[in-house]
Order: structure tokens, then sequence, then C-alpha cells
């Protein structure tokens, strides 16, 4: 194999090591319920105007150098909106911004490597913000 093939064939097996641990996927919106109820108030406004999608996208995944949370998916997550009432824009999207805890089986936070270790995720809404589709998705502070 050419020295410049064999570089990129490394350095492609090196990002596809690394890709589950950044790549989104899909949910079930109902799965959120948890985050929802953190902010009631805000949830309900939303749901007093628009229509939440059924399916919602998680921006992160813990890829499986996590021993027990491999492929859990972490915020910040979006869900597509649709208006109840016939004004523009008919969609958008609501984005739900968290602060992640990562815990040991007494519920212990885990701190830097020892967070690859942890059994379950904790994490608190810090915003929620409803925006234009294809807007980019930032979390305020």
């Amino acid at each position: 194999m050419p020295r410049r093939a064999r570089f990129s064939f490394c350095w492609g097996l090196l990002a596809a090591a690394y890709l589950p641990a950044i790549a989104g996927g899909t949910l079930e919106t109902k799965g959120l319920a948890p985050l929802f109820r953190q902010q009631p108030t805000q949830m309900a406004d939303v749901r007093a105007a628009y229509e939440l999608s059924d399916s919602a996208f998680a921006e992160a995944r813990l890829g499986t150098h996590f021993t027990h949370l491999g492929g859990t998916r972490i915020g910040p997550y979006s869900v597509r909106l649709h208006r109840h009432e016939r004004q523009e824009p008919r969609e958008r999207e609501l984005l739900i911004c968290t602060k992640v805890s990562y815990l040991d089986r007494q519920g212990r936070e885990l701190l830097g490597d020892a967070a690859f270790e942890a059994v379950h995720v904790k994490e608190i809404v810090t915003t929620m913000q409803v925006q234009d589709i294809g807007a980019p998705r930032r979390c305020l502070p």
C-alpha cells in the first residue's frame, strides 16, 4: 500500500474509533419526559403553542470507552415543533441543554477518568429554547 494511502487509512481508522463518542442519535421524545418535568412552566408554554414531534435527536452518544454506558445518549437534545396556530414559521425546534454528571452505583459523582466506570448518568436542564430550524445549536450559559 502506498505511503499516502496507508496514512489516510490510519487516520480513517482513528476517526472511526472516536466517532461513536461524538455522534448523536435519535430517541423517542417521551424519553425526555424527566427533563421536561424539570421545567414545567416553560414546557407548558411550549405545549400550548406547539405540537412536539414523536422523535428527538441527541447531539452526543457516549462511546465504548464508557464501560457501562457505551451508547447512552446525552444532551443537548433537539425536538421538532409544529405550531398550532397558522403563524410563520410553522416549524421550529426546541433545544434542551443539559449538564451531565456521571454517577457510581451509590449515586456519587465520578470525575475525570473515573467517569468512564460510571453506571448512571444524571442530566440537569440548564436551558430550553425555541429556535428556528437550522439555527446553530448553541447552549447558552
